[in-house]
């Protein structure tokens, strides 16, 4: 109706004017705007419709990570928490720690010193084995780049040793001195009881315990319960009671 506004009818018999020639041409160019118009606005409307999905999908899926980084925010806040309660405990261990390592160090020092004092006063076997490992304690001890770690180790792994000693029965062939003088004998150790010792000829038996700087002398009737004990150091018999001198003879 728009379109056919300005067209009049023109008098019946009129003839055409050149106007009225051009009123076709007008209109069809009229509805060729109005199509291209409205295919535009179709356009804008489908690119529209295209945008307003995807910002409802976009708006869709920030709701859900939302939802997501609000749940791991709570999680990790249990996290931290838990984490600031476990930095607390190293912290309090850590304080702990520097303190046993400030009374440690002066507390090696004196196990050492009372470890040398004990082998002084012990049975006297293995002196130079013994000495050597209380030497290399020291030189432990006084290494300042060795960790307070190690140095606990070895001290105790000495004192392991030294333990064993009391437990173990041992059998060797070394040079003794006896009356002064060099003898080779073949030796009986029981634990930290006693020593024993006999020549290769078996002419000369000898013991002693702790306390004593030399041998004493040990009577012939105990060479065959000596031998025995030998025997079973070396696990050439079964272990069986020995009938050997022990204790402090009587002056």
């Amino acid at each position: 109706m728009l379109l056919l506004a300005g067209f009049q009818a023109s008098p019946a018999g009129a003839g055409s004017s050149p106007a009225t020639d051009l009123q076709p041409k007008a209109v069809e160019e009229a509805v060729l705007t109005a199509v291209a118009e409205d295919q535009r606005t179709q356009k804008e409307v489908e690119k529209f419709a295209l945008e307003r999905a995807t910002l409802l999908q976009e708006i869709s899926e920030l709701k859900s990570r939302k939802r997501w980084l609000d749940h791991q925010v709570k999680r990790f806040s249990g996290y931290v928490g838990r984490q600031e309660e476990t930095l607390a405990e190293l912290a309090r261990k850590q304080a702990e720690l520097e303190k046993i390592n400030r009374d440690l160090e002066p507390c090696l020092d004196e196990i050492v010193a009372r470890l040398e004092a004990f082998i002084d006063q012990d049975l006297a076997f293995l002196d130079q084995e013994r000495a050597g490992r209380t030497a290399f304690l020291r030189r432990s001890l006084n290494d300042y780049h060795l960790p307070l770690s190690e140095k606990l180790r070895r001290v105790m792994e000495a004192l392991r040793v030294e333990a064993e000693y009391g437990r173990g029965v041992e059998a060797t062939e070394e040079i003794i001195q006896s009356e002064g003088r060099p003898v080779r004998a073949e030796v009986l150790r029981l634990g930290r009881l006693a020593l024993y010792f006999q020549t290769p000829d078996g002419r000369r038996l000898g013991w002693r315990i702790k306390g004593d700087q030399d041998w004493r002398p040990l009577d012939q009737s105990f060479r065959r319960e000596l031998i025995k004990g030998l025997e079973m150091a070396r696990r050439q018999r079964a272990v069986e009671l020995l009938d050997l001198p022990v204790g402090r003879p009587q002056e």
